[in-house]
């Protein structure tokens, strides 16, 4: 297993990465959604196809869980709150640092956590 990290950009309400998972480069995309005052996050393979949209980030929930998909990674994702609050994130907790979203990947994985960053590219949209 292995643990890392995904940084949250500040001081941008929409930005995505790149980031390479047991071999294979998936991007995630995050935007603010003002109306409903949420951060959202999409999946989607390199080549852009979505896999999973529209997931609504809540703190201590697996964000990718439940999903069957083969084409998604091993692995879960989930968004901690880094200041002691509950509830979903606001656009200030982002911007504040106050949560932090965290991959951990697969079995076959070494077992320990590890410093080096999968994150492949960053574009801020």
């Amino acid at each position: 297993m292995a643990i890392y990290e995904v940084p949250l950009l500040k001081d941008t309400a929409s930005f995505r990465y790149t980031i390479a998972i047991d071999g294979e480069n998936f991007v995630f995309a995050f935007r603010w959604h003002q109306r409903s005052a949420a951060w959202y996050m999409t999946i989607m393979q390199a080549d852009g196809t979505k896999i999973r949209s529209g997931i609504r980030l809540i703190e201590n929930w697996p964000l990718n869980g439940r999903d069957l998909d083969p084409r998604l990674f091993d692995g879960v994702l989930i968004l901690l709150r880094l200041d002691g609050k509950t509830g979903p994130p606001t656009y200030d907790d982002f911007q504040r640092g106050n949560v932090t979203l965290t991959l951990i990947t697969g079995d076959d994985l070494p077992a320990n956590t590890t410093t080096e960053s999968p994150i492949l590219s960053v574009v801020i949209q």
